[in-house]
C-alpha cells in the first residue's frame, strides 16, 4: 500500500524553495511524536523497575535517535519512485577508428 503523505505531497504543486521547508517540518513533527513515545515508554519500564531514571532516559534517546536517522534520510533521498528512466544511447565517443575526413574537392 503507498504512503499517502507522500501521494498528498505530490498531488499539490510544491516549489522547489518550500521543499526544504517541508522537510524540517516533517523532522521537527517526527521528532516530537518518537521522542514522545520514548519518553512514554520509558516512564513505563521506570515503574516497573522501582522508580530507576535511566529507562527514561534510554527511551528518549531511542526516539531522538530514530527521528534523527529519518530526518538525515528524508533529506538525502530522491524520490526515484516518481522519476522515469533515462534511456541512453550507447554513444562511443572515444572510439579508435578514425574519422572521416571531407578532402574539400568541390
Amino acid at each position: 500500500m503507498p504512503n499517502m503523505r507522500r501521494l498528498r505531497r505530490f498531488s499539490a504543486a510544491v516549489s522547489s524553495e518550500d521543499e526544504p521547508g517541508l522537510k524540517w517540518d516533517r523532522c521537527v513533527a517526527d521528532m516530537f511524536v518518537k521522542t514522545g513515545s520514548g519518553l512514554g515508554i520509558g516512564l513505563v519500564f521506570s515503574l516497573l523497575l522501582k522508580r530507576q531514571l535511566w529507562p527514561i532516559f534510554l527511551g528518549s534517546g531511542f526516539g531522538l535517535g530514530y527521528a534523527m536517522s529519518n530526518c538525515q534520510h528524508d533529506f538525502k533521498r530522491v524520490d526515484s519512485l516518481y522519476l522515469r528512466p533515462i534511456k541512453v544511447r550507447d554513444i562511443n565517443c572515444m572510439s579508435t577508428a578514425p574519422a572521416q575526413e571531407s578532402t574539400g574537392n568541390s
